[in-house]
């Protein structure tokens, strides 16, 4: 059907064969996220090139789409240490086993005037539930001692929204960076994907791809870490078909997140 998109996978971005990459050069929207066992603890995945349902679990992390080559912006991800890939936030190792059923707030991206202190006003650190976040007041009130030296450089040498997790005056924070333990330490990058062309004509094509991402993010059962636009009824026009054996759609997109 037209209006259906359907998700394959889960793969591990190190291992792709010919085909896939060449089907992966497609545009469409993608769920990247790690393997976890029962207890939500990552897997190392050096030598576990495919998907067991009976081993391992696809804990969806982030939600996106792109309207021209998946495995491009896909590989931009997996680089966590560089450019917007150091800019996402670090979600703690204790909290990474409840964030996605938690109070973890929805970042909700509004005509792109979505504010970071949605973040901090929303939800508390004092669990430590995230080790790093893109904002000057988050990361000066979660690492005030190694920081209070450096409040001009923090506030207003950077722009506030250009505070990647590599940032020198970071580095005596001795701050954990879960994504680069588990993407590049224990090889745990996964996707699913679901190619979806639109014609280049179309003059409603960037709203339909975010259409169809925001339903994506509102069929998982577990929230994540991307911004998104805001549910209405009216994209339910578009219908998710799920082929992946991982159990991580609902059976109708909802604001409500029972987890996994």
């Amino acid at each position: 059907m037209k209006n259906t998109i359907e998700f394959k996978g889960p793969f591990n971005i190190n291992h792709l064969d010919k085909d896939l990459k060449q089907k992966l050069k497609n545009p469409g929207i993608y769920i990247w996220g790690f393997m976890v066992d029962s207890k939500y603890n990552p897997i190392d995945c050096k030598n576990k090139p495919v998907f067991d349902s009976e081993e391992m679990h696809f804990l969806p992390y982030y939600v996106g789409k792109k309207e021209n080559s998946i495995i491009a912006r896909l590989k931009q991800h997996k680089n966590v240490r560089n450019n917007d890939a150091s800019k996402y936030m670090r979600i703690s190792k204790p909290f990474l086993s409840s964030f996605f059923k938690d109070e973890f707030p929805i970042h909700y991206d509004v005509d792109k005037k979505y504010s970071n202190k949605l973040m901090i006003y929303n939800l508390s650190n004092n669990n430590k539930a995230i080790s790093y976040f893109n904002n000057p007041m988050f990361m000066f009130l979660s690492y005030e001692t190694k920081l209070k030296s450096k409040l001009n450089e923090l506030f207003n040498v950077h722009n506030p929204k250009e505070l990647p997790i590599t940032l020198e005056i970071f580095k005596d924070c001795n701050i954990i960076d879960p994504l680069n333990e588990i993407v590049n330490n224990k090889f745990n990058f996964w996707f699913c994907y679901a190619e979806y062309n639109i014609d280049v004509n179309n003059t409603n094509k960037k709203k339909i791809y975010e259409d169809l991402e925001s339903l994506t993010y509102f069929s998982l059962k577990g929230k994540t870490i991307s911004k998104v636009k805001e549910w209405t009824e009216d994209k339910k026009r578009f219908t998710i078909k799920d082929i992946t054996d991982t159990n991580i759609f609902k059976d109708e997109p909802s604001t409500e997140f029972p987890g996994y």
